[in-house]
């Protein structure tokens, strides 16, 4: 009997023991729990932007408000903590208390009271608001009057449907402060607090074009930049400003692909006038390098892949001298003789009297001034006897003779010009020119004309052509360049292009160094 009434009581002593931790249990899901939420900057880092690196310089204040227009910064941030369905469990809004202070980058929120284990979502925008010079963003949702337990769904809502600032014609944003914006969902500790940390990720895309030129001789000029190739539309791939869930991103944020008729044809940056790169300084006191383009981007795609081009050349002036034969004014007859050098022409198309190894032939002549060997075979030395001259090809030191339906080179054969209108005639036979047939005949005459030949040194420049290099996009992942399909909100796109010229082949080479694809990293510890 004792046996038993000590079995009781080791059971009654277990059941106590059970029913006392569902006790500790109960009691410690009904703590309440901390959440304390710091949040930064975009950690993806341009180099530093001036004046110098806007090719175009429209923007004075640039210099001054280049960290808050790329994001470095913050002038307003506002963070909402909503449960799963969007009711507002609290909200913390920076606004006066950082506004005018020097270069914040770092915000943080603690909120109380929450719900062990239970899933909320942080959704956390900044920079939307008016500042300085500029007004603030068009239609953006107000935050300004947000109540603690209401249902803030129809401003999730209106966020994801705020539309970006219009581009205009191509695909470079103004250059204003941009929104930053981050959502993530977060899960309560059982018990106790946690602290979670993250980056605020900018709403466009910036792209960097740097050229080096490496000649230590000659300035290089950048003349434009492209975007974009004869067949590669660009098409806005805009992603929703918070992309929470599909209840609340509205279908007006479409994508536009290059095949829609909204999309982009390529588009040229141009500089107001070519932007000119020093030579290579050997003793580094002269910047050899300057930006082309900096400026932001809205996401775009492009399936066969993005491509820029570059007009870039090296205006440099070469000179040379060269011996050639310069024609004079038409005359009836030769009046330089002993010797003299002519064209002997015809007609009214240009047509001279050209010798050949067997014969003479008729051949067209444009230019003015003629090359020695080029137009040898065109050329004539005329010489004189008494009131007779005789005609010898400069070619083959052969002379022209007439006779009746032929007209022919060989021995020399004294000729006469009629002065006032320019017929040769040996005889009774005259020269005759019919186009390219050249004979003699007894009663078809010619009236020819000469053109006397003075021998000239002329001077000769040339000037090196620019040219346009199209260049593929491709970005470095895992040290592999893959070609670039798809531009992304907070992408920074660094590219640097350098250029060189070989004077022994006369051509420009450039080489490309692509970019790493540097999207800012989100971390939640």
């Amino acid at each position: 009997m004792a046996l038993g009434l000590g079995m009781v009581c080791v059971l009654l002593s277990c059941f106590s023991s059970c029913q006392n931790e569902d006790l500790l249990t109960t009691t410690a899901q009904k703590e309440k729990t901390m959440l304390a939420i710091k949040l930064g900057t975009p950690s993806t880092r341009a180099l530093t932007r001036g004046v110098s690196d806007d090719p175009k310089n429209t923007n004075n204040t640039w210099t001054d408000a280049e960290r808050l227009v790329d994001g470095d910064y913050l002038y307003r941030v506002t963070i909402l903590l909503v449960d799963g369905n969007y009711n507002l469990v609290g909200y913390k809004d920076f606004d006066s208390e950082i506004r005018g202070t020097t270069n914040t980058t770092e915000v943080s929120a603690t909120f109380t009271n929450l719900e062990p284990s239970t899933t909320y979502k942080m959704i956390a925008v900044a920079n939307y608001s008016a500042i300085d010079s500029w007004s603030g963003l068009v239609n953006f949702p107000n935050l300004d009057n947000l109540v603690v337990g209401s249902n803030i769904a129809s401003i999730v809502t209106q966020l994801n449907a705020y539309k970006l600032p219009e581009s205009g014609t191509d695909l470079v944003v103004n250059k204003t402060p941009q929104p930053l914006t981050l959502v993530q969902d977060i899960t309560t500790p059982a018990s106790g607090s946690m602290t979670i940390g993250g980056e605020l990720l900018r709403t466009y895309a910036r792209l960097r074009v740097e050229v080096v030129n490496r000649s230590e001789k000659y300035n290089l000029n950048v003349n434009s930049i492209k975007f974009g190739s004869v067949d590669s539309f660009f098409g806005y791939n805009i992603e929703s400003l918070l992309p929470v869930d599909d209840a609340h991103i509205p279908t007006a944020n479409g994508r536009i692909t290059e095949s829609s008729s909204d999309a982009l044809t390529p588009f040229t940056y141009s500089l107001d006038n070519p932007l000119q790169v020093p030579p290579l300084d050997l003793t580094g006191t002269t910047q050899n390098s300057k930006v082309v383009f900096d400026g932001y981007l809205y996401e775009c795609q492009n399936t066969k892949g993005l491509k820029y081009s570059l007009n870039l050349g090296y205006p440099i002036t070469s000179s040379s001298t060269k011996t050639a034969y310069v024609k004079g004014s038409a005359q009836n007859a030769p009046t330089d003789y002993n010797v003299g050098l002519y064209l002997i022409g015809y007609g009214n198309n240009n047509q001279f009297l050209t010798a050949t190894e067997t014969g003479i032939v008729g051949t067209s002549i444009t230019e003015t001034q003629l090359d020695e060997t080029q137009y040898q075979q065109a050329i004539w030395s005329i010489y004189r006897s008494g009131s007779t001259i005789r005609i010898q090809s400069v070619l083959n030191d052969k002379y022209i003779n007439i006779s009746n339906n032929k007209a022919s080179l060989g021995y020399s054969q004294n000729l006469t010009v009629n002065s006032s209108n320019g017929r040769i005639s040996q005889g009774s036979y005259y020269l005759y020119a019919n186009g390219t047939t050249i004979t003699g005949n007894r009663r078809n005459q010619t009236s020819f004309k000469f053109y006397p030949l003075t021998l000239e040194n002329i001077s000769e420049s040339e000037t090196l052509e620019a040219k346009e290099f199209n260049i593929p996009l491709e970005t470095i992942i895992n040290g592999v360049p893959q070609t670039t399909t798809f531009i992304r909100r907070n992408d920074f796109i660094n590219v640097l292009v350098t250029v060189s010229y070989n004077e022994n082949s006369n051509a420009i080479n450039f080489h490309v160094t692509d970019w790493n694809n540097k999207q800012g990293d989100i971390e939640f510890d």
